[in-house]
């Protein structure tokens, strides 16, 4: 392969900017009669495809309260809740509402977070946080699914995802998406030594010149951006020259392996492509003391397959499509992750995942599009897959 990556050791997160922390347990609570601390749940059961986990969350009247008042742009408050799955209860845990343009309010299908470190020494397997995506911008309720897997087969360090059935408050909420954080606890499973952590941050409207350096939102770890800032500074100039300036900086292969996988999924809301950069994130990996690239926000791919995936806005990757072998570099690492989409079967993996979750997703009653508009784009998506080779050859030319 073109790329070094980092070592993968399995497939999950916890997100503190501190450093590790040390619990303190409220006077009140008897450590002894809470269920789930330590970590007795095996996530494999929940991440490996095989059988769809069942949750159940309570959250009181206050609570419920708190969040029946949020809204779409609303800093989202934190409420204890249980949280109730295979008999086992972990309470009190943390749950707050979340979603952008995917927002939807808590008495109808809501995205959740659930941190099960808010207030007590709780953990879920290897994991502090989950989060469910109600799937409100993802009409086939699939996509993340499918591709965070693409991400994972290709070596690119992703989040577990799968699909759950959720109760709230005793009322059935439905099928949603259920994925580890982006954070320490999964970056213990991508890095040579978990032990060292770098430095996390979250690509969110930004891109790597001096006005956004600023704006880059830390996730985890010190706030150093001096790897950010060197990125941005040598980019100001332009040709091989700055490739191999920012290379200093930043893991250039890996970050041209990152677009390659999603020109093959079509991941076009994200970085290079939105504008300003977005749903992505880069670790400053301690090993090699330089930026790695991870997706986040998966959503929305799958669509667009005639786009030119060479028209970018990212700095990053405008940089290296104006530098003939960059360029060659790239058009070669989508080939190869064609490759390995092939090699797993995703187009097949993606008709087994609508088969699994057809039931659930006939039956749920917060669904917020008709089942017909899922059928449709469920059809669409594995069209994208099927057809991608021969899509893609009018950009990039054909297959060696």
């Amino acid at each position: 392969m073109l790329f070094v990556m980092l070592a993968c050791t399995g497939p999950a997160g916890d997100k503190d900017t501190s450093d590790p922390l040390t619990w303190v347990v409220p006077d009140d609570v008897v450590v002894e009669e809470i269920p789930g601390l330590g970590g007795d749940v095996d996530l494999d059961a929940i991440f490996d495809d095989t059988d769809l986990a069942k949750f159940s969350i309570e959250i009181g009247e206050d609570g419920w309260q708190t969040l029946k008042r949020e809204r779409k742009g609303d800093d989202h408050e934190w409420v204890e809740a249980a949280f109730i799955y295979d008999g086992q209860r972990y309470e009190p845990v943390g749950v707050r509402l979340k979603g952008e343009n995917s927002f939807l309010p808590v008495d109808e299908k809501p995205s959740l977070k659930i941190k099960f470190d808010k207030y007590v020494n709780l953990s879920f397997g290897d994991v502090s946080e989950l989060t469910l995506n109600n799937m409100s911008n993802d009409y086939s309720m699939m996509h993340e699914r499918v591709a965070y897997r693409m991400m994972r087969e290709a070596g690119v360090p992703s989040v577990r995802c799968s699909h759950a059935e959720l109760t709230l408050n005793d009322d059935d909420y439905g099928t949603y998406a259920v994925l580890e954080n982006v954070d320490r606890d999964m970056m213990k499973r991508w890095v040579d030594d978990p032990d060292k952590q770098g430095i996390m941050f979250e690509v969110w409207d930004v891109d790597f010149y001096d006005q956004y350096i600023s704006s880059f939102q830390l996730e985890f770890g010190e706030d150093d951006r001096t790897h950010l800032q060197g990125v941005a500074d040598a980019l100001e100039g332009s040709g091989q020259g700055s490739i191999d300036d920012a290379s200093v900086y930043l893991d250039y292969d890996q970050f041209i392996w990152f677009y390659a996988v999603e020109t093959i999924i079509g991941q076009y809301d994200s970085y290079p492509f939105a504008n300003p950069g977005d749903d992505a994130h880069v670790y400053v990996d301690p090993g090699q003391d330089r930026l790695v690239w991870l997706p986040h926000g998966m959503d929305e791919t799958f669509y667009s397959p005639d786009r030119d995936p060479t028209s970018v806005n990212g700095i990053i990757a405008k940089r290296c499509l104006n530098v003939n072998a960059c360029k060659q570099k790239y058009y070669d690492a989508v080939w190869e992750a064609q490759t390995i989409a092939e090699e797993i079967d995703l187009h097949s993996y993606a008709s087994e995942v609508r088969d699994q979750i057809t039931p659930m997703v006939e039956d749920d009653p917060n669904r917020p599009y008709s089942m017909d508009y899922v059928e449709y784009y469920q059809d669409v998506m594995i069209d994208f897959i099927g057809d991608r080779e021969a899509d893609l050859v009018p950009f990039i030319g054909e297959r060696d």
